[in-house]
């Protein structure tokens, strides 16, 4: 579920975000997210775009290595095998790791929600699962990298 924030403009504060949800209560918003009752202070301000980037690079990790191990390793290549039987579009799907990569970051941004760009949440949802499927493929690729150099 989505949380719809109005920002206020509060005279003196120009520099700071005062948000408030629907049942009036204010929060720190750089990253769209209630955090705290009361206004932003300077010191935060600073600290939640850095907690925003290591969700999405937590988040990342997770895709990349989800990706990865459905769709390299043995144990899931039977499940690859009968969904390619089945429907040849799945089992691509499932047998690509970065295609698989891009449906599991929407996934995930679906669930935890980071807010990356505070634009309108359908294009928030587009692009932070976008900039989260880029950042996994990298891992993904040194991931196969490495599977290949150890012989496995």
């Amino acid at each position: 579920m989505f949380l719809r924030l109005a920002k206020w403009h509060v005279p003196g504060y120009e520099n700071k975000c005062l948000y408030k949800e629907a049942h009036a209560s204010p929060c720190c918003a750089v990253s769209g997210r209630l955090l705290t009752s009361s206004p932003c202070r300077p010191d935060r301000a600073l600290s939640l775009p850095v907690r925003v980037m290591q969700e999405i690079l937590l988040l990342s990790s997770v895709t990349a290595s989800l990706s990865f191990t459905v769709s390299e390793t043995r144990v899931f290549r039977g499940m690859r095998e009968r969904l390619m039987a089945r429907s040849p579009l799945l089992g691509e799907l499932v047998s690509c790791g970065y295609c698989l990569g891009h449906w599991l970051a929407w996934a995930l941004t679906a669930v935890y929600q980071p807010r990356l760009f505070h634009a309108w949440w359908p294009l928030d949802y587009l692009l932070t699962g976008l900039v989260i499927a880029w950042l996994s493929a990298f891992q993904w690729a040194v991931l196969c990298w490495l599977m290949q150099k150890s012989g496995k």
